[in-house]
């Protein structure tokens, strides 16, 4: 059977198509909405598909850093307060001077005071309406019991090169969390800290 066409409207005409069973059909085009094809749907206009997270352009990802030094045997804890749900995407610790144990803990005994640590956006794009962080960290104080939910050493080369150890991607709920580090190593170390996460409000 062929396609059947006839007039819908003045100087319109339409085409139902054979289906090949017996039955005809209206032929659609489908088209995706405008603002999901790059190049103002010009020319090149591809379907967008961005490998990044959404809350990175929502200004919902952040990182921070913190530089220590640490005496041999001696110990430096860093406090993480977070008072929703994240995805932990990186914490890592670099040293080129000595073997540096740190181990993740929740709950035991903490006691300050405790220094604040800088906290930035990591995009620093204009996004309306500004999302504040709501998770904080501060370091100097100290930490003793809990219960240990991560393990990582880094040990520096003879060469002096930085090693780092970093956990992989996570969702971590709300809580207080306490970064113990330890030197032990034969001497003092300079360590550097870094985090970065995303707040899923």
């Amino acid at each position: 059977m062929a396609d059947i066409k006839y007039r819908a409207y003045d100087k319109v005409d339409k085409r139902l198509i054979d289906m090949g069973d017996g039955t005809f059909a209206e032929r659609v085009e489908a088209y995706p909405p405008l603002k999901m094809l790059t190049d103002d749907n010009g020319e090149y206009a591809r379907l967008r598909v961005d490998v990044a997270q959404t809350g990175f352009f929502a200004g919902k990802e952040f990182r921070t850093f913190q530089k220590l030094t640490i005496a041999s045997t001696a110990v430096a804890t860093i406090r993480a307060t977070v008072p929703v749900d994240i995805i932990l995407f990186e914490t890592s610790i670099s040293t080129e001077d000595s073997t540096i144990e740190m181990e993740l803990r929740v709950g035991g005994t903490a006691d300050g005071p405790w220094t604040p640590m800088p906290v930035f956006r990591k995009s620093t794009m204009s996004v309306t309406p500004v999302y504040t962080n709501q998770v904080t960290l501060d370091y100097n104080g100290a930490h003793t019991g809990g219960t240990v939910i991560d393990l990582v050493r880094v040990h520096a080369n003879n060469k002096g090169s930085s090693l780092s150890g970093s956990s992989s991607e996570r969702g971590v709920g709300a809580g207080t969390y306490y970064y113990v580090l330890t030197n032990v190593g034969q001497q003092s170390a300079t360590v550097i800290f870094n985090g970065y996460w995303e707040e899923r409000v």
